[in-house]
């Protein structure tokens, strides 16, 4: 028998060893700027700060933003910025969002498709990654994102699936 939740609700069903869990996303997103602004902890995560990763929101419904400044050792030949460092920020806050859910628990990256819609050009200083759990399984994550710039143009869209190799403990 299904069960159905409400979307507008802050929660979220995770499975930890059996044990179905509610998230507050106002919550895990009080956690993720802190691991973002606090020195120490974001020590823990290096590419945030390669990336020079910025804390912009984590919504009721669970979508994460992050904003990254596009540098110019990003761009190529032609003053583009390239694929690879795009799917870089995404990837970013795949991980921070799954390292955040799963309390710390490893997990990896199973797959991820990217398709890129518009070019990030030299007049572009900052791109916006949102992130979105589409679907949490016991073991896999079914996550979504969209790159935006300055302009609101949708730069790049991706979906990814996560896989967790250890479920953290339950507290």
């Amino acid at each position: 028998r299904a069960i159905y939740y409400n979307t507008v609700k802050p929660y979220r069903r995770l499975y930890e060893g059996g044990i179905v869990l509610r998230y507050n996303y106002l919550e895990v997103g009080k956690k993720i700027r802190e691991e973002i602004e606090n020195e120490e902890l974001r020590k823990q995560h290096p590419s945030l700060d390669d990336l020079k990763t910025e804390f912009v929101e984590c919504t009721e419904e669970g979508r994460l933003t992050l904003a990254y400044p596009v540098f110019d050792h990003q761009r190529n030949g032609i003053h583009v910025m390239q694929g690879g460092y795009i799917t870089a920020c995404i990837d970013n806050n795949f991980g921070i969002f799954m390292y955040t859910l799963n309390k710390g628990g490893l997990s990896t990256s199973v797959d991820l498709t990217i398709n890129f819609h518009n070019a990030v050009t030299k007049d572009i200083d900052k791109i916006w990654v949102t992130s979105r759990v589409v679907k949490m399984g016991r073991r896999i994550a079914h996550l979504a994102a969209e790159v935006f710039d300055e302009k609101k143009r949708l730069i790049a869209s991706c979906i990814s699936n996560v896989i967790f190799l250890e479920l953290a403990q339950n507290e």
